[in-house]
């Protein structure tokens, strides 16, 4: 290994134009030093790293924001200024749980004709960090009536065109899409081919029915839902939840029972309805399944607590309804299994906590999880864990966006190995967490998945698809803006765009730690776009291929790290660092850029300091440099 000194005969040598421009003023994510120092040298346009298919299937569902990307991949930036923005706490305000109004625009879903809807809740795709959605206060303007009368008409709404027998069969088989048993993986050929098929005419029929749903419905129930619950928190944080009380009593019926607890500790069995309580060690056990229309709002004001969830699709989950937890002080469990826990299919979830060192258990589909809807797993404080088995902590698929937000704390999130991925390793396991979402190949494009941590050092373990990536027509994206953090996985991983995808692994400070073997660490694949950037600290990055800035098959894969002294390691060199293959009569694009540090590389001496050139004819187009 060895120092790499970017001077200018070096990279004439190497064929590297000499002729740098003056790098513009960084943005959020410095694309445009990526395109100043590496791309415009050597006669790539933005035009030819576009990615979006010139034809395909139609698609009603595909998001906008995606297309964007994969039509003009420097687009990120922007729409990565505006996700931060809408996701961002009000500041000079006590924690409250996010607006669904600042989310919904991120699925094409304008909030503005919803009950408390914000006329400027829409924003274009590339919209500034400037022009986020701040929804009002929790006690603007609010009333009681209107909000409870928002969830009920709005949640009538949303399947009003469905038939009973249609919204039945959504409730009930949608679910099998995210559901998986281990035993899944030791089916015969025939056997999974069958599978296969059933599955495939299932997703068909539930895509059909989804188009029948009416949105407007459920933005409206979720803003209701929304407004009542941070009513109810700044009545508690107050100390004026008796008169509050007495009037949700009075004005929610019997349509939505309302339970009070004490401040000692109790046990709850939570259905439809509203639970209250103002302190204690607390036990809530979710009674399921719920049904279409359902509404349920658990405010807990402090206590070490204990939620549990553990069959399928309890009231924890928001199916075809609205469910929200609000926990306001105590170190709490959140033991779950599918759709635990800020999950929601065709429906909105969330699941805020403001304090405390908390755990968080699910098994697939749960901890900030949508598909046709909104699931947010909001945490503001501590230490915490996030552990879970598929498609959880922060994933989504088709119209869903599945968020997980945590400001502070050193915090774990953890991949359980439960589900062999036998299609390509008999020792390694499919997991799709922190920051994934996907689509149905090859008919129907994918939601956003978005893993947001802003302080501390954290965890980040996983196997097979994580950290950051994207499959078909989708955008998984990691987050992590300050702490040394450690990150580890196996294929698919920080930074993955694959099969006409958006993947994003984006950290902003901190002296970090990344291992992966391949198809990771800011890889393109198949048209897909994959992205890693670090803005700063002393990083050291392992991989063995198909890494740290690679094209595979037609794909464009990006590495920046702008500070730090950097450590790049490879068990194959020859395929990272600016790598890019040949595929189809045409060429990959893989981008490395270091533009700062004493920094070290597995490389041949003989290589010198700048990366090779491919040609773009009889292999990709790879270009790299150390600055």
């Amino acid at each position: 290994m060895k120092r790499v000194h970017a001077s200018l005969s070096a990279l004439a040598c190497a064929g590297l134009s000499v002729l740098l421009p003056a790098v513009a003023r960084a943005g959020l994510l410095d694309l445009d030093s990526v395109r100043t120092m590496v791309m415009d040298p050597n006669g790539v346009t933005p035009r030819d790293i576009s990615l979006l298919p010139v034809s395909g299937r139609p698609d009603p569902f595909r998001l906008s924001r995606v297309e964007n990307i994969l039509r003009e991949p420097f687009l990120l930036e922007g729409v990565t200024a505006e996700i931060m923005s809408r996701t961002a706490p009000d500041s000079g305000r006590p924690a409250m749980p996010i607006s669904p109004d600042s989310l919904w625009p991120l699925l094409d879903v304008d909030p503005s004709r919803s009950s408390y809807g914000n006329p400027q809740g829409s924003q274009p795709a590339a919209a500034s960090a400037d022009s986020a959605v701040h929804a009002p206060g929790p006690t603007d303007g609010f009333d009681l009536e209107r909000a409870l009368g928002d969830i009920r008409e709005g949640l009538r709404e949303h399947t009003a065109d469905l038939t009973p027998a249609e919204a039945s069969f959504l409730y009930r088989e949608a679910p099998g899409l995210f559901l998986q048993e281990e035993e899944d993986t030791s089916r015969t050929a025939v056997e999974g081919e069958l599978r296969r098929l059933e599955d495939d005419a299932r997703s068909h029929r539930i895509m059909e029915l989804a188009r029948k749903l009416r949105w407007q419905g459920l933005v409206r129930a979720s803003a209701g839902a929304w407004r009542l619950e941070n009513w109810l928190i700044q009545s508690l944080r107050s100390g004026s939840e008796s008169r509050a009380i007495a009037r949700l009593k009075k004005a929610a019926g019997k349509e939505f029972p309302v339970h009070v607890g004490t401040k000692g500790s109790e046990r709850q069995t939570v259905g439809q309805g509203i639970w209250i309580d103002p302190g204690g060690d607390d036990e809530y056990v979710f009674s399921g399944p719920g049904k279409p229309g359902s509404f349920t709002l658990v405010v807990d004001a402090g206590g070490n607590d204990i939620y549990l969830s553990k069959d399928s699709l309890q009231q924890s989950a928001g199916n075809m309804g609205v469910g929200a937890i609000a926990d306001l002080s105590g170190s709490d469990r959140y033991l779950g299994s599918n759709f635990a826990y800020a999950s929601a299919e065709f429906g909105f979830s969330s699941l805020f906590d403001a304090a405390g060192h908390d755990y968080y258990e699910g098994r697939c589909a749960s901890l900030g999880f949508a598909f046709f809807g909104i699931g947010v797993l909001q945490d503001e404080a501590g230490n915490d864990v996030y552990s879970a088995s598929l498609m959880s902590q922060a994933s989504a698929s088709t119209k869903g966006a599945g968020v997980l937000l945590d400001r502070a704390g050193d915090d774990r999130y953890l991949a359980r190995p439960t589900f062999q991925d036998d299609l390509r390793y008999t020792d390694h396991y499919i997991q799709m967490v922190q920051g994934f979402a996907t689509g149905f190949s090859p008919d129907f494009g994918g939601g956003i998945g978005l893993l947001r941590d802003t302080r501390g050092n954290d965890i980040y373990l996983a196997d097979i698809f994580g950290q950051g990536t994207g499959y078909w027509y989708a955008l998984g994206m990691l987050i992590d803006e300050a702490g040394d953090d450690r990150y580890e996985a196996h294929q698919y991983a920080q930074g993955a765009g694959v099969h006409i995808a958006v993947g994003a692994l984006l950290d902003f400070g901190g002296n970090d730690h990344r291992a992966s073997k391949g198809v990771s660490q800011g890889c393109g694949h198949d048209l897909g776009f994959g992205y890693l950037y670090d803005k700063g600290g002393h990083d050291n990055y392992l991989a063995t291929d198909m890494s740290q800035g690679a094209g595979s098959a037609n794909g464009l894969g990006i590495l920046q790290d702008t500070e730090g002294d950097d450590m790049y390691s490879s068990l194959n060199p020859d395929m990272a660092l600016g790598h890019a293959d040949m595929r189809r009569d045409r060429g990959s694009f893989g981008l490395f850029l270091d533009r700062a540090g004493y920094d070290r590389y597995t490389r041949r001496k003989s290589e010198g300091a700048a990366w090779r050139v491919y040609n773009g004819k009889s292999k990709g187009n790879g270009f790299g440099l150390d600055n």
